[in-house]
Order: C-alpha cells, then sequence, then structure tokens
C-alpha cells in the first residue's frame, strides 16, 4: 500500500478507539467495524491483526506511514574491492581485519580477547560442519596434548545444544547494543505492536487492556467467519433446493408434453395423410400443434411466433415427411395388389376344375 492508504486504515482504526472512548458500551473491534475495515477495499480479513499492531506502533513513532529511502546496490567494482571475504571475520581462522587490529595492539587485553574469541568461535564451527558429515557426534575438547582437565560443566559449555545457542542468542539480541542496531528487524508484537523486544510481560494495565482488546478483535473475527460460513452453506442449501425444484418442474412438463402428444398423435396422423401440404393453411394453433408434437421441433418462443413463419418452419419437415412415407405407401400398395391377383389366380383354378 502507499503512504495514503496506510493513513486512511490507521484514521479508521483510531476511529474505532476514539468512539469506544466517549462510548464505553461501544467495542472498538465490533462485527460492524470489521466490516467497515473491510469495505475499504483493497485490504484483507487475514491482515487485521497486522494492521492493528501497525496502528498502535505508530501512536508511538508516525514516521512508520512513510517509505524508508531506497539505497541502490552496490556496483559490481564496489563489491570487488570491498573484498568482502578477507574482511568478514567469521570465513577464515586468521581474518585480515582482525590480525591488523592484532598486529597494531598485541599486548591490548581487549584485541587478545577477541581474537581468542574468534578462533575458538571458529574452531568450534569447523567442528560442527565437520562432525556434520560423520556418523557418530565426536564432543569438542582440547587437545590431549595440551594435558587439561575437564570438568562436565566445561564440557557442556564447549558443546551447547541447539536450544542453548538459540536462548542465548535471544538474551544477546534483548540488550546491550546489538539490540538497538537489530530493533528495526524484530518481529512486531501483535498484542501492543511493540517492537523493542521479543517478549512483553503483562505488568500493567495497559498490556492488560491490550490484551482484551486483541481477544475481542479474534472473536469479532471468529463471529464474522461463522456469519459468512451460514451464509455461503444457506446459499449453496437454498441453490440445490432451486436446482431440485427445477428438475421435478422439468420432469412434470415433459410428463404433460407426453401425455398430451399421445392424445393427438393418431390425429394428427390422419390428418397429414389426407391432406398432406394443405395443413400448411390450417390455424396457427394447429400448425403449432404439429411442430411441437408430431414433428417435435423445438422452437423459441413458439406461442409468438407468426403465421407465415410457422409456414416456413413446418413446409420443409412436411416435404421431408412426405418424402419418406411415399416409398412406404406404394409398396404397401403393390403388395395389396398382389395378393388380390394371387386371389382371383386361385379362384380361376378351382372354376376349371369344376
Amino acid at each position: 500500500m502507499d503512504e495514503a492508504q496506510r493513513r486512511e486504515v490507521a484514521a479508521l482504526i483510531g476511529s474505532f478507539y476514539d468512539a469506544s472512548r466517549v462510548d464505553a458500551s461501544k467495542d472498538p473491534w465490533s462485527i460492524e467495524n470489521v466490516k467497515k475495515y473491510l469495505n475499504l477495499g483493497y485490504v484483507k480479513l487475514d491482515d487485521i491483526y497486522k494492521f492493528r499492531a501497525a496502528y498502535l506502533a505508530t501512536l508511538q513513532d508516525d514516521s512508520l506511514f512513510v517509505e524508508p529511502p531506497f539505497f541502490s546496490p552496490a556496483s559490481d567494482t564496489d563489491v570487488a574491492s570491498s573484498n568482502l571475504l578477507e574482511k568478514h571475520d567469521g570465513f577464515a581462522l586468521k581474518p585480515k581485519k582482525l590480525m591488523e587490529e592484532y598486529e597494531e595492539n598485541r599486548h591490548d587485553v581487549n584485541v587478545q580477547a577477541k581474537v581468542f574469541n574468534h578462533f575458538s568461535n571458529f574452531v568450534c564451527t569447523k567442528h560442527v560442519v565437520d562432525n556434520k558429515k560423520k556418523k557418530s557426534q565426536v564432543q569438542l575438547e582440547p587437545t590431549p596434548g595440551l594435558n587439561v582437565e575437564l570438568s562436565e560443566d566445561q564440557r557442556r559449555l564447549l558443546n551447547p545444544t541447539v536450544k542453548d545457542v538459540q536462548i542465548s542468542e535471544l538474551i544477546d539480541q534483548a540488550q546491550g547494543e546489538r539490540a538497538r542496531k537489530k530493533e528495526a528487524k524484530r518481529r512486531q508484537d501483535i498484542f501492543s505492536g511493540n517492537i523493542g523486544s521479543y517478549s512483553a510481560i503483562l505488568n500493567s494495565d495497559d498490556k492488560l487492556q491490550n490484551l482484551k482488546d486483541y481477544n475481542d478483535l479474534s472473536a469479532s473475527v471468529a463471529i464474522y467467519n461463522a456469519e459468512k460460513d451460514a451464509k455461503a452453506k444457506a446459499s449453496s442449501k437454498k441453490k440445490a433446493e432451486e436446482a431440485a425444484e427445477r428438475a421435478k418442474n422439468k420432469a412434470n412438463k415433459e410428463a404433460e408434453q407426453a401425455k398430451k402428444r399421445d392424445e393427438l398423435l393418431p390425429g394428427l396422423q390422419q390428418e397429414l395423410l389426407q391432406k398432406g401440404s394443405a395443413i400448411l393453411d390450417l390455424p396457427d394453433k394447429r400448425l403449432r400443434e404439429y411442430i411441437r408434437y408430431f414433428f417435435q421441433k423445438k422452437v423459441v418462443n413458439l406461442q409468438k411466433t407468426k403465421k407465415e413463419q410457422l409456414k416456413a418452419i413446418l413446409a420443409p419437415l412436411v416435404e421431408q415427411h412426405q418424402a419418406v412415407i411415399a416409398p412406404l405407401e406404394a409398396s404397401a400398395s403393390a403388395s395389396d395388389s398382389g395378393v388380390s391377383a394371387d386371389a382371383n389366380a386361385g379362384g380361376d383354378g378351382v372354376a376349371e376344375s369344376v
């Protein structure tokens, strides 16, 4: 979203809280307010918790509305000249930057500590990488050549678990200079909008109220989703009932049409046999009955179709029907004639013998 949209969302959420301050009976995250939020059109229901936390954060720092300045990435020549691999402390046992500082201040205790810690960390990291390639895990410990005795606590310090490393990192980043450097990268607290620490202790009325407010929002979202699901189920049920009703009506209509066709078909056949193409001069109602029940031709808005159009539809159908019926009638007539001739011949023979 752009800055204007961010401010619009924050202003809307702020109006919810302003109204609840004026009237304590009004819930800032009621169903009606959730719907107002969705009516903005460019926000999603799943993001409502994030927007609430962002709004709370903007109360402390209005600059969050503004896009951070863009810094163009360094060119290839700059990257090459920086020689990052040589200057980064973690990629070598004796990184150039660290060793230059040590050579200049060889007797400084702090510098000595940096070198010792880096050597130790590097060896530990190398040990872990090498250990992953082996089937059995080997404990890290001083070389036997130093003849150093280790207590169990010291051995555990040299071989921390994943949980130990995670807790140590959390504690390290939650205090001191590194905490200030990494503050912007922290995950935002969705309860209070706080981005200054990893956890918040509910030791004040404000934090307890924020937690209650968050729970109210969750309840409203749950109710809204339940209403939406209920409407979807009701709509689906209604559509199924309407489809079943349409199918039932269609079946009834087809049954009625079949019954009426059975009633009209003998008369239509006899009439067509007698009149042939002359049926085109019959009334419109009779022509429609031929089209619908005899030829079973589907025509849109048949009841509103005019005389000329009815004749144009029916003429080729009658012509085609007669083309099929004529040979059959001729064949039937020939068969009848043959039977008569055979009968006459038989009679003459009987007469002669008599």
